[in-house]
This record gives structure tokens, sequence and C-alpha cells, in this order.
């Protein structure tokens, strides 16, 4: 079966990449519309198929699809355009960049964001010339059933983007095989791990997207009512199974008390299915009381939350806030993908920002503080794919700027700019601007020896006087002797 989608993969791609980029985003355009037109409905299977809120459907996972398309169908063809480079040495020679792709891309894509996540590789991937096999979550099957119907019926040609169902095994020969030339995956570490050893024997191009712990750094001037509803946000939406989720909260000594009677209010004004949506992955609830268990025994305090229930056949997790934590715990070291709030206190920035980095994630951080000036300093120090200041989670929903994590959370980095060439070959053609034959070939003479002299010259005298002298020597000896 795998032999007969490669072929057709194959096929597809010999067609695909002789379109200009502006014909890929012309064609792509189509699909804009049909999810546009199709909002609702897209945003109903999303809520179905995870048990998030159909709001949270909508905001995070097709806006932020619709967005990108618009962007990017208008963006690539300037980005993607070939360029020429100046050369300050070898004036006499030219360069030209361009970008390529590589060929099949292989997308495996996770079940929290079974939309968002994968349409954002496959469109930026696509525009860059590749054809796609996305290989989804077999959790969130029906979305990714949408995403096949959704390419069949816009004007991108049959075989562009293949959708292949099945488990783990299958996914094992996809990352495996001679026949992909770039992968791009978004789930956990330990799975990323697996890939990317898979992908070494290949030599395959990969990007990772990866695990996070994120860290919020609460400064004793921050807004208070502000922070107290953005953190509670970037805690439990989405139930917490998001990368970018907050999971961890460490707040200056002076603001503790307030900070937590505040958590703790706007938190118990939360409503399971309504505000936060159910566990997806019911495998999930172990690990919750797992570390739940973990904390509780080393001395943390449950001030909310901490049980599980059923509700219409789905599991939930009530959104729970603890304190008296400390780095040790599990809940505060290990990822914990689901609405738990763990909040720890610190006194310096300096000593915050050691504590932070300390982890072995590094996807995202929030500094919540009215001192803009401090917070961007605080931000540069931070080991972290993106830091944002009095805000979280949301950055993932921008097309426009980069994604990606430092340490185990990743390797690479996808939407933006950046993104779009993560899948391009990057090409340099170079040529004779003048026909000089090149002083560094053979016979090795001594007129040679003296133009390699006045080269050295050029480009290391101290002085720009004295480059320059340099320089027209060189031009001397190579042009005239």
């Amino acid at each position: 079966m795998l032999d007969e989608i490669f072929q057709r993969s194959e096929d597809a791609f010999h067609h695909w990449k002789t379109f200009r980029v502006s014909q890929r985003a012309e064609i792509l355009k189509s699909l804009h519309q049909i999810v546009y037109k199709e909002k609702d409905q897209i945003s109903e299977v999303i809520s179905n198929a995870t048990g998030k809120p159909k709001i949270e459907a909508l905001t995070s996972e097709v806006i932020p699809v619709l967005d990108l398309l618009l962007y990017f169908t208008k963006k690539a063809p300037r980005i993607l355009k070939e360029k020429t480079r100046p050369l300050h040495l070898l004036m006499q020679k030219k360069s030209i960049i361009s970008y390529e792709p590589y060929g099949t891309v292989l997308i495996v894509s996770p079940w929290n964001y079974p939309l968002s996540i994968p349409m954002g590789d496959i469109v930026l991937a696509l525009l860059a010339g590749n054809v796609v096999l996305l290989k989804p979550s077999e959790v969130t099957e029906p979305v990714s059933q949408l995403i096949q119907d959704l390419f069949s019926r816009s004007d991108v040609p049959k075989d562009v983007v293949q959708v292949i169902f099945g488990g783990g095994d299958v996914g094992q020969k996809l990352v495996s095989s001679e026949r992909i030339h770039k992968i791009s995956f978004t789930g956990s570490t330990a799975t990323g791990q697996k890939i990317l050893e898979a992908a070494a024997k290949n030599i395959t191009p990969s990007t990772m997207e990866l695990g996070g712990k994120d860290a919020a750094i609460v400064l004793k001037d921050a807004p208070l009512q502000k922070t107290i509803e953005g953190i509670v946000w970037g805690a439990f939406m989405n139930a917490g199974q998001t990368c970018a989720s907050i999971q961890r909260v460490y707040v200056q000594r002076d603001s503790v008390q307030r900070f937590v009677e505040g958590v703790v209010a706007q938190t118990q004004t939360l409503k399971l299915e309504t505000d936060v949506g159910a566990i997806t992955l019911p495998q999930q609830l172990e690990r919750y009381e797992s570390q739940l268990e973990d904390a509780v025994r080393k001395g943390a305090k449950i001030l909310c939350g901490g049980q599980k229930e059923e509700r219409n056949g789905r599991p939930f997790f009530q959104p729970t806030v603890l304190v008296n934590c400390t780095d040790d715990m599990e809940i505060v070291k290990t990822e914990t993908f689901g609405p738990m709030l763990p909040i720890l206190m610190f006194d310096t920035e300096e000593e915050v920002i050691g504590r932070v980095n300390r982890s072995p994630y590094g996807l995202c951080a929030s500094i919540w503080t009215k001192n803009k000036t401090k917070a961007i300093q605080m931000a540069h120090q931070i080991q972290a794919g993106t830091v944002t200041i009095n805000d979280a989670v949301f950055t993932h929903a921008l097309c426009e700027t980069p994604w990606g994590g430092t340490k185990k959370s990743g390797i690479g980095r996808a939407h933006g700019e950046e993104g779009l060439k993560s899948f391009c070959q990057v090409k340099h053609i170079n040529y004779d601007r003048i026909g000089l034959k090149p002083f560094w070939w053979y016979p090795y003479t001594r007129q040679s020896l003296d133009i390699a002299g006045e080269l050295a010259d050029m480009v290391g005298k101290p002085t720009a006087w004295g480059r320059f002298k340099a320089m027209l020597r060189f031009l001397v000896v190579y042009l005239f002797k």
C-alpha cells in the first residue's frame, strides 16, 4: 500500500514543482474560501472529535488556518523569489540564491490541534513546491478525514496531498523510508527522539516541534487582575492540552497572597464543557493523578479542583490550582498536558530566570509586569523559543512569526518566513560576470602568489584605506600582468 502512495506522491511532485510560487498560491486560495464558507461545520467537527468548546475550535483552529492561507498566498511569492547576492571579495563573479522543494514531505501531526497544526505545515510545504503525506493522529480521525475532503474539493491537484490513516506501525514505516525527503513532526519529546533516530539512518532533514513545560513569571509590579485572568486562561484553555500552556507559575514573594486568592477565585468560575473542555486522550488522567499524588506527598496543597469527572460519556478533569510547590515535584519538572497550575514563589529576578532555565524544555515562557523594558531584558535571558509579555499561548496562531523551541522542545521552526523556508532546499548558483581565468587555478606561478598576497591584504589590513590600496594593487596584478 505504501509503495503505491509513494508512487502517486512522486508522480504528483513532477507536476506540482513546475508551477510558479504565485500559481501555487492562487490554487490554495480556493481552499481558503472553502474553509471560510464551512467554518461553522468545521468547528463542530473539531469540537466533537476533541471535546474542546466550539469557540476554542473556531479561535484556535479555524481562524488561524484562514489567516495563514490569506497571509502566505500573498507573501510566499516574495519570500521565495530567487535573489542575487553581491560578493564583496570576488566581484567578478555573481551569486544567485534560489529556494527549491525537497520532494515528498511527511507531516506527522498530533490530536490536540488536529486542524491548525497539520494545516500550518501543509500550506507552507505546498507553497514551497513539495507534495505532502499527512500522517495524523488516529485519535481525531474525523478531523483528518475532513482535511482530506477539503483538499479533494479544492483546486489542489490530485495526490499533491495524501492523508495516511493508521497507527504507530504505519508511522514507523513512513519515517524510516528513503522515499521521504523531509519530516515535520509535532508531538511528544519521546516520540520525536524515536523519529529522529529513524530519520538519521537516511539523513532525512527533520523539523521537531516537541513538548514544553512553560513558565509564567509574575513580578511584583504586574497588573494584578489582568495577570490573574491571563494566567488562568493560559493554563486551562483547551483543558491545558497545549504544549504552550502555562504549566508552572513563579510569583514574586510580595504578590503571592493576592495572586493566589485571585487565581483560585477566577478558576472556580470556570465551567466544565463550557469553558474547560474534555480530556481528549483518557490515558492522560493517570498522569494527572500521579503528578498530583507526588506533589501532595512532597508538601503541595490543592486549593481547588483535583478531581476527574465524566459528562456525556467524556472524561473531564477539574481545573486545579496548587500552592507550596517546589522545583523537585513532578508536576513542576515534567510535562503535564492537562489543567494543572502549580504556583511557586521567588525573590529575585536572577533567581527566577535560573530556575526557569533549569528545565530541560524551552518552548515558551511569559513575563507579567508593567515594566516592558525590564521584561524584554529578562526575555533575552530566558531559554525559550517564544517569550510573551502580559499574555501567553496565543503566538502559535500568528502566521508571521516563527514557532519552535530550544533544548528538548524541538529543532527548527514552523510558521513565519522561517517556517516557509524550512520546507525549501537552498541552492546557490554562481557564474562569472567577466571572463577572467581564476587566479587560483593551475599553474601556480609567482604571479598567482602575488595576487593571493594582495587578496590577503584586502581582507586583512586593519584600516579601510589599507584595504582599498590592496584592492587597487590586486586589480593591477590580476588584470594587467
